[in-house]
């Protein structure tokens, strides 16, 4: 009869000393904080899918990461419309990031936001880790993806919303 929406959408891997988050929905920021880890920390998001509700959070991530002073650009993977949907982000957030100086506060390096598009089967490559989107059914989305992590031999599937399907 209810829905729970204190129920996060996203999740956070930890290889190594990397850290990657899987979608970026309401709440993840006080999430990961509240579980002991830094958005600082986290240099790669993958997002499964376009929906608001697995990405609403990247505003507030980013601006957190800036406020922390983060030393390394952020990458961001997903699927096409993520460059868009990012620039138009950047375009809302454009007073807040001027007020608060990060542009003499930090170096080019921590400021950059790397968007990478990415279609079913493409590979992105961390030092220790490989991530593989695989295309999921979540009509009408056309881009829909879960993402699997391999490193040191294992795997780890995480998926967006999906109906059963054959890849997953």
């Amino acid at each position: 009869d209810s829905i729970d929406h204190s129920v996060g959408l996203e999740m956070l891997v930890r290889i190594g000393d990397d850290r990657i988050l899987v979608d970026c929905g309401n709440g993840a920021v006080r999430r990961m904080v509240e579980a002991g880890e830094s958005p600082r920390d986290v240099h790669t998001v993958l997002i499964t899918h376009m929906h608001s509700d697995h990405s609403i959070d990247l505003g507030h991530f980013l601006i957190t990461r800036w406020i922390l002073f983060n030393q390394r650009s952020l990458r961001l993977v997903g699927p096409p419309g993520l460059r868009e949907h990012v620039d138009t982000l950047l375009r809302l957030l454009a007073w807040d990031i001027k007020i608060r100086h990060f542009d003499e506060r930090l170096t080019d390096e921590a400021r950059r936001v790397d968007v990478r598009e990415v279609k079913a089967g493409e590979t992105v490559e961390g030092d220790h880790w490989r991530a593989t989107p695989i295309a999921v059914d979540h009509f009408p989305v056309e881009h829909a993806y879960a993402w699997r992590l391999d490193a040191d031999g294992a795997s780890l599937v995480i998926s967006g919303d999906t109906a059963p399907c054959e890849p997953l």
